[in-house]
């Protein structure tokens, strides 16, 4: 029974394709290029190495990033269980339950920074669109150095959208203008009313960065439900929350970012509970491409080189990928002898009592 030259040609093609996936069930992308030109590179202490023939580089398949030891879906569930007011402690204990593995404290850490950052620059990319009522107040926290420090919050009535956040050691008029500056800067509006408690500094500080076409209202939480500001104040208790595994925290760079990251986990990755959905989504911020923290660490895969545009010949067909080159292990160092009382370094017709290469160690007569 004869076939034709076509047909030959597609059974052959297709039992290639069948060949090279069996081959390649076992084998993963390479983390760093996402190649499928992957070959084993034996093991060391019972974990399997891989050797990726296209970029030259080692790795092992643990599902993470590259140049991370753990998992990406860990790292998430780490980053959200600190957010969520877990101490360190308990994250670490779920971990070696899951994993067999317990990582340091500086790792979760190095997590929770790494993700916020990235978090957070996509962050200042969207501009949320608030109503017109806002809400500011402040609240105490005590810090590792047991002083008193005052945070500073505008939050949005309608979409409960947190706009701005200051800490300081005081709350004057120029720490009340600079948080409203930053609400107004991330809000790119005025509100039309302001709503704040009797302290002098909120009534200065909104007729000088708001002007006169703001209305500012002093609240009566006790006369009237409507004219009260337990909408940041449930804010303060959930951020209060969050501080009490904390044991505090110290006004420090780390600690200042953490404390971002947490109002990025409140407006755009945490639910709201009497909204039904996040504070962006109220805020009609459609376009933010993060829904939780695995799609953050996620937006970090590598992603596979594009395809060629034109056609590739039979040679390059024939070998897809680029020849590996082992990596020529670095020379050591030449570390001198130490010169004893009474020697000198002495070769190639030179005598010095400073080392040069082939020098050898001689005794003075």
């Amino acid at each position: 029974m004869r076939i034709g030259k076509r047909l030959y040609r597609l059974i052959v093609k297709m039992a290639l394709e069948t060949i090279k996936e069996t081959i390649n069930i076992d084998m993963p992308h390479c983390k760093f290029c996402q190649s499928t030109s992957v070959v084993k590179n034996g093991k060391r202490n019972g974990v399997q190495y891989y050797l990726c023939k296209e970029c030259g580089r080692g790795f092992v398949h643990n599902k993470g990033l590259p140049r991370m030891r753990y998992p990406i879906d860990i790292v998430a569930d780490a980053v959200y269980d600190y957010y969520a007011g877990v101490s360190l402690r308990k994250i670490r204990d779920g971990i070696d339950q899951k994993i067999g593995r317990r990582p340091a404290d500086s790792a979760i850490y190095g997590w929770v920074k790494r993700l916020t950052k990235i978090g957070l620059a996509e962050a200042k990319n969207h501009t949320p669109q608030v109503g017109n009522k806002w809400l500011a107040d402040e609240c105490v926290l005590k810090l590792k150095d047991r002083k008193k420090y005052w945070l500073i919050n505008v939050i949005d009535y309608d979409t409960r959208f947190l706009l701005a956040s200051r800490l300081s050691s005081t709350r004057n008029i120029r720490d009340i203008c600079l948080t409203f500056k930053a609400a107004k800067d991330k809000a790119k509006k005025s509100p039309k009313v302001m709503m704040t408690d009797g302290w002098k500094a909120y009534i200065d500080g909104c007729e000088l960065v708001f002007g006169s076409a703001t209305k500012h209202i002093v609240t009566t939480p006790f006369e009237r439900k409507e004219l009260s500001t337990n909408i940041v104040e449930r804010w303060h208790g959930t951020l209060k929350d969050r501080l009490k595994p904390m044991r505090g925290m110290d006004k420090s760079e780390t600690h200042q970012l953490i404390l971002e990251g947490f109002i990025l986990n409140y407006n755009y990755l945490r639910r709201h509970e009497s909204l039904g959905k996040t504070p962006a989504e109220a805020a009609k911020i459609a376009t933010f491409p993060y829904r939780s923290w695995l799609d953050i660490i996620r937006s970090k895969i590598p992603k596979p080189p594009l395809k060629p545009d034109r056609k590739l010949t039979l040679v390059e067909m024939h070998h897809p990928s680029k020849p590996y080159r082992k990596r020529l292990k670095p020379k050591r160092k030449e570390t001198p002898p130490i010169l004893h009382k009474g020697e000198v370094f002495a070769g190639r017709g030179l005598v010095s009592k400073r080392y040069f290469r082939g020098a050898k160690r001689r005794k003075l007569c």
